[in-house]
C-alpha cells in the first residue's frame, strides 16, 4: 500500500495535478535551520538524527519519470557531517546519502507471467546514486549553500548541481545526456530522529 501512495503521489506531482503554491524561499535560510537542527540535537542526544530525502525528474520531452528513494525500498536517509578543517580549507556542513531511482520507461510485468512488460518503474532495472548536499556555502572554496554533488554509481561519472528552494523544497533543470532534453527534479528534505535506547 505505501509504493502504491508513493507512486500515486509522484504521478500526480509529474502531472502538475498536486501543486503547492509558490513562496520562494533563500536555500540558504531552509538549509541553516537543517544545520541548527543537527548541532542542536533538539530530541536528545540519544538516537540518530537523519535527512530524510526523496527525488522525482520529470523530462521535458515526456520521455520519462523517475523517482528515488533509498535502497531496497527504503526512505534515503542522508547522514550529517559538520563544516570540518581539512588542511588550510574549512569545508561546509553536508549531508550524504544513497539513492535507488526508478524509471517510468523501464517496464516490468508484475505478475511475471510472461505478458507483454506494462507496469512503470521496473525495481529490477534501477539506477543507483550517491548524493552529497551541502547545507552551508564556501567563498574561499566555491560551494554554494544547496550545491548537489551526484555521483552515478551505475554509469559512473560526477555532477553538480545548484538547487533553488521554495516551499520546503529543492528543485533543479540539467539538461540529460545523451538527448540533451531539459530534465527537472524537485527533492524534499524532511528532518528524521530515531530514538536510542
Amino acid at each position: 500500500m505505501k509504493n502504491i501512495v508513493k507512486y500515486v503521489l509522484c504521478v500526480a506531482t509529474l502531472a502538475g495535478l498536486w501543486t503547492v503554491p509558490a513562496a520562494a524561499q533563500n536555500c540558504s535560510t531552509l538549509l541553516a535551520g537543517i544545520n541548527n537542527w543537527f548541532i542542536t540535537q533538539p530530541d536528545g542526544p540519544y538516537g540518530v538524527y537523519y535527512l530524510r530525502v526523496s527525488l522525482v525528474g520529470n523530462n521535458a520531452a515526456g520521455g520519462y519519470a523517475s523517482f528515488s528513494e533509498g535502497p531496497h525500498g527504503q526512505p534515503a536517509l542522508f547522514s550529517y557531517t559538520p563544516a570540518q578543517k581539512i588542511g588550510n580549507n574549512t569545508y561546509p556542513p553536508y549531508v550524504k546519502g544513497n539513492l535507488t531511482t526508478y524509471f517510468s520507461d523501464r517496464r516490468f510485468d508484475p505478475s511475471n507471467s510472461g505478458a507483454t512488460p506494462w507496469a512503470p518503474f521496473n525495481p529490477n532495472s534501477v539506477d543507483s546514486a550517491t548524493a552529497q548536499i551541502f547545507l552551508q556555502g564556501s567563498a574561499a572554496l566555491g560551494i554554494k549553500a544547496g550545491e548537489i554533488v551526484m555521483q552515478n554509481n551505475t554509469w559512473g561519472g560526477t555532477t553538480t548541481y545548484q538547487g533553488v528552494c521554495a516551499n520546503g523544497l529543492m528543485t533543479w533543470s540539467t539538461q540529460v545526456p545523451p538527448t540533451y532534453v531539459w530534465t527537472h527534479f524537485t527533492m524534499s528534505l524532511n528532518e528524521d530522529f530515531f530514538p536510542g535506547q
